[in-house]
């Protein structure tokens, strides 16, 4: 038998044989209420959408601001010639061997102030880095799925 409505608990104990006041059940002597949906929902839901979202201006206010890269300087589109350049090698010796060597790189000219890294090498993948001294704060790094640029420090 389902109770529903004001009281309906104390009705559910009393026909179960737990009479109020038994000490039996806690809380058995006294009625559950439950409160209005929307008793105190109204306040507290506008209290905690602004809280949210004055943490959300102030993270927002913190946050770096990141910039386009503004990579159209004759300097820059002459490393990424090159990083692609070195990428073509690479992918040729493996077509040819099987396997990544720098050896392709050996004959790679590269303009003045521009310099490549080996930052990783082996198992089958590698990853070079090229920057230059007239591009400040970016580099290209080349890997087996292509040249990508990134801002670095």
């Amino acid at each position: 038998m389902l109770f529903f409505g004001p009281g309906a608990n104390r009705e559910f104990l009393i026909t179960m044989g737990i009479q109020p006041g038994d000490g039996c059940a806690p809380g058995a002597d006294r009625e559950f209420t439950t409160p209005s949906p929307r008793q105190g929902y109204d306040a507290g839901m506008k209290q905690t959408i602004l809280w949210s979202l004055a943490a959300l201006l102030l993270l927002a206010s913190c946050a770096p601001r990141a910039a386009p890269l503004q990579l159209n300087s004759p300097e820059v589109l002459e490393v990424e010639r090159i990083a692609n350049a070195a990428w073509h090698r690479m992918q040729l010796v493996y077509l040819e061997t099987g396997e990544y060597t720098t050896n392709a790189l050996a004959d790679l000219r590269l303009p003045s102030g521009v310099r490549w890294l080996v930052e990783a090498f082996g198992g089958g993948s590698y990853t070079l880095r090229f920057t230059s001294i007239h591009v400040a704060g970016v580099a290209w790094f080349v890997t087996p799925e292509g040249v990508v640029v990134r801002r670095v420090s």
